[in-house]
């Protein structure tokens, strides 16, 4: 058995992108379940979560882009790209968005906010007058999220130079927002303009780091640098969450990511592909257990055994995430992707692209076309493989994905 059949077997490769998804959810669950508790015991984190993510969804835009290089039908390709991310995401979100807004919607009393919300388009909270969030609170990860993507699809339009086009105008935007974001009281600025928008940078260089410029770095110099970057994720300090966040994010996924293990989990692996889900819906889930606690005599027990509680509310609430995303999201998600598109026939990648990116040791390429590719054969020496992307609708239509379930999360 040589080397490189060893790493394909032995490390998790993108796998672990799935796990990181799971504990993440599992996290943000908690954080807002110590909401409904007055009890000071447990430590208050996993906002920390939404980092991870950012970088994580900076990371799998890069990666799943690979070979769309081409001078032709550049347009498409970037149309194709953001209408996936809308199949992916939008839908489910609504459907949450909904939920939120069901009282004024069905009331007739919707107003201009509620259509804000449905358009990504970021506002100050109603009652939290300070705060950019939309009416249900964890959307405002979505507005990046969107507003992310659409700057992405159109940095394809650049062909090779997508993520240097897509780097400098995140670096840009935050340099902007540095210099002159305290001379306006636009809420564009302040949202977009915040450096948390450098996490999504952060997982290009990510990207390019690994397919680029492989390190030989010892594993347990590997283990321990990731071990670090989970501590100090969660440490308080004084310094911008994108940088004292999104920079451990960084040497976590990269270190766990170079990592070669034989350790698989089919529970976090389906707690992963329903993270979208569990987050979107916690809030709703968690809201649910609080009143059939308050109706029983399990809520006697709280105070006196506020642990037991906790794990109940925490257990329910990721329940609830995945039944949603195995009996809703999965077939939703899997319906809209067979809808017929005009442009979809002229997207499609190569069957040169296709070989090159589906097989797992691709040979460093001699021609400019392929060249873009060669990074993705040094991903696949470490046990990657673009068929272990769950936003990845066909294995045999590999560089056409169509975003993933990025995890979102209160600031």
């Amino acid at each position: 058995m040589n080397a490189s059949t060893r790493n394909r077997r032995g490390a998790p490769g993108i796998e672990v992108i799935q796990y990181l998804r799971a504990a993440a959810a599992i996290l943000v669950v908690y954080y807002h379940t110590l909401n409904y508790s007055r009890s000071s015991f447990w430590p208050k984190l996993g906002s920390e979560g939404v980092d991870v993510f950012f970088v994580i969804s900076g990371f799998i835009m890069a990666y799943t882009t690979t070979g769309q290089n081409s001078t032709e039908n550049r347009w498409r390709e970037s149309i194709d790209f953001m209408w996936r991310r809308i199949l992916r995401v939008v839908p489910l979100y609504w459907i949450a968005l909904t939920l939120a807004w069901r009282k004024e919607i069905f009331s007739g009393q919707g107003n201009l906010l509620t259509l804000q919300d449905y358009l990504f388009i970021p506002h100050y909270h109603q009652t939290r007058s300070d705060m950019i969030w939309p009416h249900l609170v964890p959307g405002w990860t979505i507005n990046y999220e969107m507003a992310f993507y659409l700057v992405f699809a159109f940095s394809i339009l650049a062909g090779r130079y997508r993520l240097l086009t897509m780097l400098s105008f995140l670096g840009a935007l935050a340099l902007g927002a540095w210099n002159f974001g305290d001379k306006t009281d636009s809420v564009f600025t302040e949202f977009y303009g915040s450096p948390i928008v450098l996490e999504f940078g952060f997982g290009i260089i990510l990207y390019l780091a690994i397919s680029k410029h492989s390190l030989h770095i010892p594993q347990w110099t590997l283990g321990a640098m990731s071990a670090t970057a989970a501590v100090i994720i969660f440490l308080p300090n004084q310094f911008h969450r994108a940088f004292a966040d999104g920079m451990p994010a960084f040497i976590l996924i990269y270190g766990l990511l170079q990592l070669q293990s034989s350790f698989r989990s089919k529970t976090l692996r389906l707690l992963g592909d329903a993270s979208y889900s569990i987050y979107i819906f916690h809030l709703f889930a968690l809201e649910a257990i609080e009143k059939l606690i308050r109706l029983s005599s399990l809520y006697l027990t709280i105070e006196r055994d506020f642990s037991a509680i906790l794990i109940l509310r925490l257990a329910f609430a990721v329940g609830v995430g995945v039944l949603i995303h195995l009996v809703l999201e999965k077939p939703l998600t899997r319906f809209l992707q067979q809808l017929p598109t005009w442009w979809s026939s002229q997207a499609r990648p190569t069957a040169k692209h296709q070989a090159a990116a589906i097989s797992p040791g691709v040979p460093p390429a001699r021609n400019h076309d392929d060249q873009a590719l060669a990074g993705l054969s040094v991903i696949s020496r470490h046990g990657m493989s673009l068929n272990d992307f769950p936003e990845i609708e066909n294995p045999r239509d590999p560089v056409r994905a169509q975003g993933g379930n990025f995890l979102i999360l209160k600031r």
